[in-house]
């Protein structure tokens, strides 16, 4: 015997009832095959008629049920909670859109009618089909993995560990505070950046409930949202993390000089090193690829040197690689980005002329931790008695195609250094546009221009030319109105964008995330979704996705952590979404075209039974691989072809 349906109209209002003929409607819906209740309400939705909505399906046995209302969209989720208050699986219910797809959107009023009344046809043809389904529940991790401790990642761990979670931080360099340590001072409040970040440093370094491994990367990593089984390769330091103190005997003893990586090849390391004064954490690391003691010689200079007596405890060659295995529930990815390194540098001189550098290398001079001590000197050591920064560099369609937000307030900040730290040199920058967004740029931008700076506006930034002339270099442009234009200084500066980090591609193949065609990783929803990924589980902090500043890494890290802490509850079980994809094991070919179609990774190949399986953990239902699959064995559950069929043909009726 079939089961009983119930009808329910909801008025809405006067929404409904000014578009659609209610009374027709509810006529027409009792005339229906297996209707056995048919009701008005002026507003189902509100607390009041959800509750009389469970208790008539309650007394009146209903087996299945239509709603006539709003969008799905709107309050599925609400209906179907009272449809279990009422003891009925919510799966048993379907919804019909009379509001917006009658009423709104048809202005004769007969109509509308009609419409409405074959969207009730099709829902009721279609809950005769729906099956009872049943939302599963699964253990999970409360703790997270941070990738990267710049200072999205650092804030996202602080974050973490505040509500008691264990935040796990990974970190591919020797030491912690990202690229943001390179500089002296920050803009717009110019303020010192290892003095800013000290105290979050400190507190990431000893919070008892973050686990920091730097000089670590990512190995592998497995499983699903709240599951997550993750490896990390600790690379071999050689130096105890534990007994060493940092006293920075050993690093004269070297005899290797090795171009320093951090100063941006200004400066020279030695073998063993960290990276700069002051690094965090204060323990060395022993390049094996210059140290001596790898290479024929033998070398042990520095661990003979060590005055708390050396030996393997305190600097061990025979030190090897550690690999790591972690649980966790969420990943934060805070991979950060890479300076641009491409032609367009090239083209304007970099690596020809002496006098040319990157914005980066200046940053690197002007800190006193610096190659240079802070002072502004050539490759020759001569102070320049004039500098020229340029913009956009890079920018064109052919090299990062976009705007990087930020290289226009870094270099006005450079320039605003300068005039402190060197006020006799003659500074310039030449620019396209300028990038000055927020509440604070723009003063910033009107300081530095009235202290002193000229400022050259050209047409093109990709047709600006760098050339030797009498000693100096010239800067050759056309401004707006087409007319030539040219700035002689001693140096030139060229304000580079940012591109995606090195090892993103790597990473977003191990976490099983997409990135976007610019190469960074690709957020869920560029404006409602900016720090989720198409994976649950999988966050995206700071300029993982994209350019940005502290502030906006610092929100970001904050943003990725909250939904970490909102997710995921200690003790809480998750639960599963139920109408998820099925793929039939008994017909599936195991051609695999429904793995490359899936956005969410949630289908794997089974090699023993080669067949495809679906993960209810990971799947959202969408229906891609249903649509995809030759051999139609793939079905969407709670939207079937013979659901869907059935709806249509009502609606078509």
């Amino acid at each position: 015997m079939p089961d009983k349906i119930g009808v329910y109209v909801c008025e809405c209002g006067t929404n409904v009832p000014e578009g659609v003929d209610v009374d027709q409607l509810a006529a027409f819906a009792a005339g229906l095959d297996d209707v056995a209740v048919v009701e008005r309400h002026p507003l189902l939705c509100a607390e009041d008629g959800c509750r009389q909505l469970a208790d008539r399906i309650r007394s009146s046995g209903l087996g299945r049920l239509v709603i006539a209302a709003c969008s799905p969209k709107e309050h599925e989720p609400t209906f179907r909670r009272a449809c279990a208050a009422g003891g009925l699986n919510p799966y048993l219910m379907q919804m019909a859109n009379i509001r917006e797809l009658a009423g709104w959107a048809t202005a004769d009023k007969a109509q509308a009618t009609a419409k409405a009344e074959s969207y009730v046809l099709g829902a009721v043809r279609r809950v005769r089909q729906h099956l009872p389904l049943e939302a599963r529940e699964i253990d999970a991790v409360a703790d997270a993995l941070v990738i990267g401790a710049g200072v999205a990642g650092i804030e996202a761990a602080l974050t973490l560990a505040q509500k008691g979670r264990t935040a796990f931080v990974v970190e591919r360099e020797p030491y912690v505070g990202g690229r943001v340590m390179k500089c002296d001072e920050i803009f717009p409040n110019m303020e010192c950046s290892s003095c800013m970040l000290e105290p979050k440093l400190d507190a990431l370094l000893h919070h008892e409930r973050i686990r920091v491994m730097t000089y670590a990367e990512i190995e592998s990593v497995l499983g699903y949202y709240g599951n997550f089984v993750v490896k990390i390769r600790k690379k071999a330091r050689y130096v105890s993390m534990q007994n060493c103190i940092g006293c920075a005997a050993c690093y004269p003893l070297c005899p290797v000089d090795v171009p320093s990586a951090f100063d941006e090849g200004l400066g020279k390391r030695k073998a063993i090193y960290v990276p700069f004064r002051g690094a965090l954490p204060n323990v060395p690391v022993i390049d094996r690829e210059h140290c001596l003691h790898f290479a024929a010689q033998g070398c042990t200079a520095c661990r003979d040197g060590c005055p708390f007596g050396g030996g393997p405890e305190l600097i061990d060659f025979d030190q090897q690689d550690e690999v790591v295995e972690l649980k966790v529930g969420a990943i934060i990815v805070a991979a950060g980005f890479e300076p641009y390194a491409g032609a367009a540098l090239g083209r304007l001189g970099y690596g020809k002329h002496p006098g040319v550098y990157t914005s980066v290398q200046l940053e690197r001079m002007l800190s006193p931790n610096g190659p240079t001590g802070g002072k502004v000197v050539g490759r020759d050591g001569q102070p320049p008695r004039s500098l020229c920064l340029v913009q956009c560099v890079g920018r064109e369609p052919d090299e990062l195609g976009y705007c990087s937000a930020v290289c226009c307030m870094s270099s006005l900040k450079l320039a605003r250094v300068l005039r402190h730290k060197a006020p006799e040199l003659a500074v310039s920058l030449v620019h396209a546009d300028w990038c000055l967004p927020g509440k604070r740029s723009q003063p910033f931008f009107g300081e530095v221009a009235g202290a002193g700076a000229k400022l050259l506006r050209v047409s093109d930034p990709a047709a600006i030319e760098v050339a030797a002339a009498g000693g100096k270099l010239a800067v050759k442009a056309r401004d707006p109105a087409g007319r030539p234009q040219q700035i002689e200084a001693d140096m030139v500066v060229l304000a580079a964008g940012m591109r995606p980090s090195a090892g993103a591609s790597r990473l977003a193949e191990l976490l099983r995330v997409p990135l976007g065609k610019e190469g960074f990783f690709q957020e869920e929803h560029a404006s409602t979704g900016p720090v989720s990924s198409a994976l649950q589980g999988i966050y995206l902090a700071g300029c993982a996705t994209g350019p940005g500043d502290i502030a906006a890494a610092v929100a970001g890290g904050a943003a990725a952590a909250g939904k970490v802490l909102s997710g995921l509850l200690p003790g809480e079980k998750l639960q599963l979404e139920a109408a998820v994809a099925v793929i039939d094991p008994d017909k599936c070919s195991g051609c695999k075209m429904c793995l490359g179609q899936c956005p969410y990774q949630a289908i794997s190949f089974e090699a023993e039974r080669s067949v495809c399986a679906v993960s209810d953990v990971l799947c959202k239902g969408c229906g891609t691989c249903d649509a995809s699959c030759p051999a139609g064995v793939a079905s969407a559950r709670h939207f079937t072809t013979a659901q869907l069929v059935a709806e249509i043909e009502g609606v078509v009726a």
